[in-house]
């Protein structure tokens, strides 16, 4: 098996992994995101590490707070939350995306809720962090998802961030 089918065979038993344990929708468009996100990285090879954290949604309702103050306000939304890492073993340094999905009971609630964050950002950044971070609200139904990231002076994560509309 070459290189490229292993690449792919990976990613389809990850892929399939995932959906596999999934167990509500905030998952299932974070699992979208991040399989479209690591395949534009990967780019056909499997010479990487992939690294995915998670946190308790306490921990980031406090991190949104801090990071977007004046723009996120708890709406008695559900939160789901992932943090990918990827690092090629021939290179030096990594490719960073996070993702936030914050679910509501309607997708009036979700909609008005994305227009109030989005008419309040004056910054593409996040606010109070060590890395320069930048960010992006998208809307999908009765969600609005946030995708950051602190590598986002990489072309291909950048027009991740920029364009990933297209891949909810």
């Amino acid at each position: 098996m070459d290189k490229t089918t292993k690449a792919l065979y990976f990613l389809f038993i990850f892929s399939l992994s995932i959906h596999v344990g999934c167990t509500n929708a905030n998952e299932n468009i974070l699992d979208t995101l991040q399989s479209v996100f690591v395949k534009n990285i990967i780019n056909g090879s499997n010479d990487f590490d992939l690294k995915v954290i998670t946190d308790k949604a306490d921990d980031k309702r406090l991190f949104l707070k801090k990071s977007l103050p004046n723009i996120y306000t708890q709406k008695n939304e559900t939160i789901a939350y992932k943090e990918i890492f990827i690092r090629h073993k021939k290179e030096q340094g990594f490719y960073h995306l996070g993702l936030i999905s914050l679910t509501y009971s309607t997708s009036g609630k979700a909609k008005n809720n994305f227009t109030e964050m989005k008419n309040k950002i004056k910054s593409k950044y996040f606010a109070n962090t060590k890395i320069l971070t930048k960010f992006n609200l998208l809307l999908s139904d009765n969600k609005i998802i946030i995708l950051y990231s602190e590598t986002f002076m990489d072309k291909k994560v950048n027009h991740f961030i920029t364009s990933a509309h297209a891949n909810i």
